[in-house]
């Protein structure tokens, strides 16, 4: 048998992972990918080279992404994304209009400066309207908003949208993500096995909180909770 000598190389990683979660019923995301029906094409299940030959070398910092997420893994179907375009390409990303601009819930996380999480609860568990879930200050209790000043309301959107200076570290908002002080990318970390792993480096805030989360599931990394409740 014909060796390709790639087995440590990033393409055989997504092959591999791509083969896990559509045929291993024991996958952590094979209720998102095999268990919803997705398949691999002949051609690739049976041959990484064949793969390969389609797809080529994966770029850094991009991940094998299905261009329609509710067809197969073949090749006029695939492309190497980065994490914030796999993320925003998900079957169950929300997308809303408000103010006449269109975009899924995460790019409006990233505009006004608020947690995934919390739009989100706002829009399902408290049932606010898309205007008062995008603008009420991050916080504040919904019986407390209508009881504060003008001159409060700015002061406190001013301080909470700044990125706060802590231990030599500007954190994020989101879990698993900092950045230092002279270094302008944002630092992805996870706690494993009581060791410190670092995942990487990446010039975006929200592609940075993605790749923590994408990390952890596909690492089956015990975390708490993520900061997106998709996969």
């Amino acid at each position: 048998m014909k060796k390709h000598g790639k087995s440590n190389t990033p393409a055989y990683r997504s092959w591999a992972c791509m083969k896990e979660r559509c045929n291993n019923s024991n996958s952590s995301n094979y209720r998102n990918y095999g268990g919803r029906g997705i398949k691999i094409c002949e051609r690739w299940l049976s041959s990484f080279e064949n793969f390969y030959e389609d797809m080529g070398d994966r770029p850094l910092n991009m991940t094998l992404d299905r261009i329609d997420n509710n067809k197969d893994y073949y090749k006029e179907n695939c492309k190497w994304s980065t994490n914030k375009q796999q993320f925003r390409n998900k079957t169950n990303s929300r997308f809303i209009e408000f103010n006449g601009e269109k975009a899924c819930l995460a790019e409006w996380a990233e505009k006004l400066n608020i947690n995934i999480r919390t739009l989100t609860a706002r829009l399902n568990k408290c049932k606010y309207s898309i205007k008062e879930a995008f603008t009420k200050p991050v916080g504040l209790r919904k019986k407390n908003v209508n009881t504060l000043t003008e001159a409060d309301k700015t002061n406190y959107l001013n301080r909470i949208n700044k990125t706060f200076k802590s231990d030599g570290k500007y954190k994020s908002k989101y879990l698993g993500v900092s950045r230092t002080e002279n270094n302008k990318k944002w630092l992805v970390y996870c706690k494993h096995n009581q060791k410190t792993i670092v995942i990487g480096r990446f010039n975006d805030e929200i592609e940075a909180a993605v790749a923590r989360d994408k990390y952890c599931r596909e690492n089956n990394v015990k975390v708490k909770t993520f900061n997106f409740d998709i996969l």
